[in-house]
């Protein structure tokens, strides 16, 4: 299964994001004055609707947990919420899935609209027939499987605070 190098590790930036706002809006802008692969990644962040939270384990079993899991991450697990944007989906492997959003009342209706698409596609989506259908697959189609990758944030010579 594909990591993240550790220049790569996009729960840096996650995290940077928690911080105080005053601290993550200087070193956001020590990010933007540096240039480079990380103003390129922040920007793609900074310009999407939504943020996809692909978690690699499992949630936990009980319905508090889980929300604290959907907001915070795991225990052992990086943290990968972006809290600069408005909406966090977060799907765990065992297909759990849950949301992180603003709690204006705008930015809440965007949430109950997104929550309401993902349930109806979900409902009506038939993965057997997504999956397995070769039969109605030409010979000469070839399947494009999108993988997302980790974006990469180099953050040489940026100054975070130490915990």
């Amino acid at each position: 299964q594909p990591r993240a190098s550790k220049q790569s590790d996009t729960s840096v930036i996650c995290n940077l994001s928690a911080l105080e706002r005053k601290t993550w809006a200087a070193i956001r802008e020590e990010i933007l004055q540096q240039g480079g692969e990380a103003v390129a990644s922040l920007e793609l962040m900074e310009a999407a609707v939504v943020t996809l939270s692909l978690e690699d384990w499992d949630a936990p079993s009980d319905l508090a947990d889980i929300l604290n899991a959907v907001r915070l991450g795991g225990d052992n697990h990086p943290c990968l919420r972006y809290y600069d944007k408005v909406l966090n989906l977060v799907v765990f492997r065992n297909s759990t899935a849950g949301m992180v959003f603003e709690h204006s009342a705008v930015d809440g209706m965007v949430a109950a609209l997104v929550t309401e698409r993902v349930y109806r596609l979900s409902e009506t989506v038939d993965l057997n027939l997504v999956l397995h259908d070769t039969e109605n697959t030409s010979k000469s189609a070839t399947v494009n499987n999108v993988c997302p990758n980790a974006l990469p944030f180099p953050l040489q010579g940026i100054s975070t605070p130490q915990r």
